[in-house]
């Protein structure tokens, strides 16, 4: 007897679905940031390069798991867990490096918390989904498809 879980659906679909609404939101704040870039801003070149860099490697890393997510290989939660862990590092990171290096001035703890706020939604988005592929069972039975063969009376647990 075949498992909901051996097909690509639940909460495993979903996390598909939310890497590419990060995709898109991750591109969409490129541009803007290409925009205060290269226009009149008040804000100081080395802070829109710091946000460009880690919005940049946030948009590669949800790439390579978008890539491998639908491969039903045994490796990939590892190779999944392993890249949000690099978010939630990236986060940490940018919230630390953004908080001692960005000019004290008008507007310095609006600036500050905007980044906190950022890093810490960052943090916790890896966290959870990190989580979630530890203790999946649909996790387990789709990248583990021979499993169901050897434990059949774990699927109906």
């Amino acid at each position: 007897m075949a498992s909901k879980f051996e097909e690509f659906g639940g909460w495993l679909k979903f996390f598909y679905f939310l890497c590419l609404l990060n995709i898109v939101t991750s591109l969409t704040m490129v541009f803007m940031l290409g925009g205060e870039l290269f226009g009149e801003t008040s804000r100081p070149i080395i802070e829109i390069l710091l946000e460009g860099l880690e919005v940049g490697v946030t948009l590669y890393l949800l790439y390579l798991i978008i890539q491998v997510v639908q491969i039903r290989q045994p490796e990939i939660p590892e190779y999944i867990k392993d890249k949000l862990f690099l978010m939630f590092v990236v986060g940490i990171v940018y919230f630390v490096v953004h908080s001692l290096f960005t000019i004290p001035g008008k507007g310095w703890q609006m600036k500050n918390t905007m980044a906190l706020a950022g890093s810490v939604q960052t943090m916790l988005w890896a966290t959870i989904w990190r989580t979630y592929f530890e203790r999946s069972e649909r996790v387990d039975v789709y990248y583990h498809p021979q499993q169901d063969e050897q434990f059949p009376d774990r699927i109906n647990s």
